[in-house]
């Protein structure tokens, strides 16, 4: 999943890291990588609620805010990976027409 929202988010020019360790992971808006209090002040915090929000609509839920902690599992499988990144680029192509316009 990492490797698929790092895809998204270069192919939409966006900023958006995952910091993982096994299956838990958080995501932010940042230009540099998180790992601590300092870093995390830099965090795109408008672009993280806007993505949230249409993730939201899309079907997938995110903590509201970004950098925290998240979790996969063997639960899920192939196809709610496939189901999350979709809902993501969505997401990613809609924020993308609205700071164009």
């Amino acid at each position: 999943m990492q490797t698929g929202v790092e895809a998204l988010a270069d192919k939409f020019g966006r900023s958006l890291r995952c910091n993982r360790v096994g299956s838990i992971f958080s995501c932010c808006f940042s230009r540099t990588g998180v790992s601590d209090g300092t870093s995390f002040a830099r965090v795109d915090q408008d672009s993280w609620s806007r993505f949230v929000r249409g993730a939201r609509e899309n079907g997938v839920l995110l903590p509201s805010r970004s950098a925290v902690t998240s979790f996969i599992s063997h639960a899920h499988g192939v196809k709610d990976i496939e189901k999350i990144l979709s809902a993501f680029e969505v997401t990613l192509r809609r924020m993308q027409k609205e700071d164009e316009a």
